[in-house]
């Protein structure tokens, strides 16, 4: 990670009134600090109460852009934090009223676009999250998914650029657990599954119909291991892990409202969830999602600088 500008040596105060940046400069600073009870570095106990204070904060900031093509780089959609939220509490409500009084437990076969940003903030709202490399071979996908104990399963639908939707019979046949499936993209009316957009569209943005409120040690969400070291396995996560982790890192790269990150990491890695992706939705800062490929679209790295520049991006991985 390194900066494009030299303001980033100095710690600027990046939390408003509720969470605050703290400046280390000597020992003093680090003695200081420690003195200081923990609550005076954390504000929230949930992820989503924290997201509902930086959009309270900036609703009228850019939160996500999309670059839709990297060949026509003009070609973008915009979430102000405002409407970001709303997406969120939309997905939250959806996931809920889709199970009832049970808890959503929410698999995700995403690539980094920002439904899939939806889903995971969504799912952790209510329920629990589970952000499945959609690169793995089946049986494993599989595994995961009757390990994590979805009953909901959020996947690319199906897409010339990239192929996830293939195997989404197969999972419904082999993990039984699975209630609905969501398939994301436009015009899709398959067989046993549902769209995602226009479903959490017909959702209310405007607060949760759930009357549940996590905890800092309530479980936010389940993501797996590489799997080098055998079949991937499920690593838990709270919600206080993720705040602690995501405002740490945005202490680091003294992230503030003012910054723009690329983000091409996927969101089922904790990078691209939590060290570059949350880290900077708390910060009130922009995140630029750069194409469904991310990373992983040649012509898109070909033109990557180009990116930066258009988008005036102050941060980069």
């Amino acid at each position: 990670m390194f900066t494009i500008d030299n303001r980033r040596w100095k710690f600027l105060p990046l939390w408003g009134s509720k969470m605050k940046a703290f400046r280390i400069a000597s020992l003093a600073d680090v003695e200081r600090i420690e003195s200081l009870s923990y609550d005076a570095f954390m504000a929230h106990a949930s992820v989503y109460d924290a997201l509902v204070d930086a959009a309270t904060r900036h609703p009228k900031r850019t939160a996500i852009t999309f670059v839709e093509s990297a060949i026509d780089l003009g070609r973008t959609r915009h979430w102000t934090y405002q409407d970001f939220i709303a997406d969120v509490r939309r997905a939250a409500n959806l996931f809920q009223s889709l199970v009832g009084a049970d808890q959503p437990r929410v698999a995700m076969l995403l690539p980094a676009i920002p439904q899939a940003y939806f889903t995971l903030w969504g799912a952790e709202a209510v329920g629990v999250a589970c952000p499945i490399n959609y690169l793995l071979d089946a049986e494993h996908v599989a595994e995961l998914i009757r390990a994590s104990k979805a009953n909901i399963l959020v996947a690319l639908g199906p897409n010339a650029e990239l192929d996830i939707w293939s195997r989404v019979p197969g999972l419904r046949q082999q993990c039984p657990d699975l209630r609905h499936v969501l398939a994301v993209g436009e015009g899709i009316d398959l067989d046993g599954a549902s769209a995602f957009d226009p479903a959490v569209a017909a959702q209310r943005g405007d607060g949760l119909e759930t009357t549940g409120h996590a905890r800092a040690d309530t479980l936010a969400a389940l993501f797996h291991t590489g799997g080098t070291t055998g079949a991937p396995k499920l690593a838990q996560h709270s919600h206080g892990n993720q705040l602690h982790s995501a405002w740490s890192a945005a202490q680091m790269y003294a992230m503030s409202e003012r910054d723009v990150i690329v983000n091409g990491f996927p969101m089922f890695h904790v990078a691209g969830s939590i060290v570059y992706g949350l880290s900077a939705l708390l910060s009130s800062a922009q995140i630029v999602l750069p194409t469904l490929l991310g990373m992983r679209n040649a012509h898109l790295v070909s033109r990557y600088w180009e990116v930066v520049e258009r988008h005036r991006v102050t941060l980069l991985a």
